[in-house]
């Protein structure tokens, strides 16, 4: 265990940052949240590829914590140098000495990546923090997107058989399909957002996304077939927090569904489906998150009835 960052430090970092999907969660008791952030912190900052800074007080206490990390993915396939901000955590109640310390924090964070000649920067940040957003965008970061996490209480949802559809899980032979489906399908995302990015790079992420998934042991992805012709896709992965809250967790990473039957009510049958799905695997939430700019998406969230719990920002600095 990391002595610097033990579990009562970071408890007491944490009560001044109570920002992010599980903390916004007010279904969720605080004390297994802390539980869970706590855990997940110092697992992240024991990896080897994970680095940390903090700012001391004149007393010898921390102040603030910014926990960051190289991302090998995204420096192969942007050919740029490229780190993740994790977490920026002030340690303080008054605005002013949280703005200051934001600072320094960020500053000792570009100090690194300069010295490690860092190209690319991405910060993902609880909208609900504006001291560090604002600190960000003071020091050059531009403003990608807003990203809203929404859920589903499988506990409480009513499932109907009118209108369910079959599924199967995916083969090698729907890949095709799910490259097909995926052209323009994410020009609200991201990627597509960032001026820097050309489009080919930005298409060629999530081809590779797709293509990585339909051999991940650690994701599921469900199909429907319309017709005869896989038409519907949607990967996930099972996020077991029974430790903390004794629910599990469908985590819906990537939909996609046949062009051709966009506005014809597919989408909603589709999720229906897919609860009824989860329901039968003994899940109990699902998570889905997705790009405010995603109109047609959000409001399929909206019809069944998802609920918003938590949003983000994503920042981008090329340097």
């Amino acid at each position: 265990m990391n002595k610097i960052l033990s579990s009562e430090i970071l408890s007491e970092i944490l009560s001044h940052n109570k920002y992010g999907r599980y903390f916004e969660d007010t279904e969720l008791p605080y004390d297994k949240t802390l539980l869970y952030t706590i855990d997940c912190i110092q697992k992240l900052i024991s990896e080897k590829h994970a680095e940390y800074r903090i700012k001391k007080s004149k007393a010898n206490t921390i102040e603030g914590l910014i926990i960051f990390r190289k991302s090998a993915w995204d420096t192969e396939h942007f050919e740029k140098n490229t780190a993740l901000i994790d977490y920026i955590l002030v340690n303080h109640k008054e605005h002013n000495q949280r703005n200051n310390i934001a600072k320094f924090l960020i500053d000792s964070f570009i100090l690194w990546c300069n010295q490690e000649k860092i190209e690319f920067i991405v910060a993902k940040v609880p909208s609900l923090d504006l001291i560090s957003i604002n600190v960000l965008l003071h020091k050059g970061f531009d403003f990608i997107e807003s990203w809203i996490f929404n859920k589903i209480d499988l506990r409480k949802y009513k499932i109907t058989n009118d209108n369910l559809l079959t599924l199967r899980f995916a083969q090698e032979s729907d890949l095709h399909y799910m490259l097909e489906y995926s052209k323009d399908a994410y020009n609200t995302q991201r990627f597509h957002a960032d001026h820097h990015i050309p489009y080919a790079k930005a298409e060629g992420l999530y081809e590779k996304w797709i293509k990585n998934s339909i051999n991940d042991s650690n994701q599921n992805i469900l199909v429907y077939d319309h017709k005869g012709i896989p038409s519907a896709f949607m990967t996930y992965y099972i996020l077991d927090l029974s430790k903390y809250y004794n629910l599990k967790f469908a985590m819906w990473k990537m939909a996609l569904i046949n062009p051709s039957l966009r506005g014809q009510g597919i989408g909603k049958s589709f999720f229906n489906s897919l609860f009824d799905h989860h329901i039968k695997e003994g899940l109990d939430i699902v998570d889905s998150g997705l790009s405010l700019r995603n109109i047609v998406s959000l409001n399929t969230h909206n019809n069944v009835k998802f609920k918003v719990v938590s949003t983000l920002v994503t920042l981008h600095l090329w340097i």
